[in-house]
């Protein structure tokens, strides 16, 4: 292993490819001993899939964590990420993200592969810069989060508008009509504080830092990729949402 690894990856050491994973004290011997590395020159994929009770990822309890870095094609999957229900809002994807572009770069990753399928997923990953991977992925997106405006808008459920509201609503429709890849990011920005008044307590049965958007997202599922080459509109939107700006 130790000379594939040299091969695909000659000015990464694999402690400093640790450390970028799993943070300043992700080498350790617990951390270690839970993670399954696998380096294959021949299709240049290095993968790790690592799962344990006592798992840490930036000193946070992590469940299940698998990436696959692809140097062919420059692109690592960002697999899975199962952060401990009692850690969840920790703050432990911002740092992560902090500690992995760097290495990124000095492997030569240009984008980052996803598909957002976990509870808060479908919203986060937009604000962090991901786009739709495709026309496809886009519209199945859009139709089905539309799905679920009309079912809100619907008995029983539906509540009566103020023209406010009623302009709101008008605006997520014209988003979800948006014909590029990144239009979940004007779906994840989108402020609605009157549909946020008028449906508070559903809103607020879902979650406390909940929002009408939030929970018309919750549970969506979609493809995503993100440019993080240094001038791209997604790195920037990224490094502004993990507080890395510049």
């Amino acid at each position: 292993m130790a000379k594939q690894w040299k091969q695909l990856l000659p000015n990464v050491h694999p402690h400093e490819f640790l450390r970028g994973f799993f943070g300043k004290d992700g080498a350790t011997n617990t951390n270690v001993g839970q993670i399954q590395l696998q380096v294959n020159a021949k299709d240049k994929r290095i993968s790790f899939a690592a799962t344990g009770d006592d798992l840490q990822v930036h000193g946070e309890k992590v469940n299940d964590y698998q990436r696959v870095v692809d140097l062919d094609s420059h692109n690592v999957e960002h697999s899975k990420l199962e952060v401990d229900v009692a850690r969840q809002g920790s703050g432990v994807v911002k740092k992560l993200f902090k500690s992995v572009l760097p290495l990124y770069e000095k492997m030569g990753i240009h984008h980052i592969s996803l598909f957002a399928n976990i509870d808060r997923g479908g919203y986060a990953w937009g604000k962090y810069g991901f786009q739709y991977y495709d026309k496809e992925e886009r519209e199945t997106h859009q139709k089905g989060v539309k799905s679920r405006l009309d079912k809100l808008m619907s008995p029983p459920i539906a509540m009566p508008l103020t023209p406010e509201a009623t302009k709101e609503k008008e605006a997520i429709e014209k988003v979800l009509k948006g014909k590029k890849d990144e239009t979940i990011w004007a779906l994840t920005d989108m402020k609605t504080p009157h549909l946020d008044k008028i449906y508070a307590a559903r809103i607020k049965h879902d979650s406390k830092k909940s929002t009408f958007i939030k929970l018309l997202t919750k549970n969506t599922k979609w493809a995503g990729l993100m440019d993080i080459s240094k001038d791209s509109p997604a790195r920037a939107r990224l490094e502004k949402y993990i507080g890395n700006s510049k």
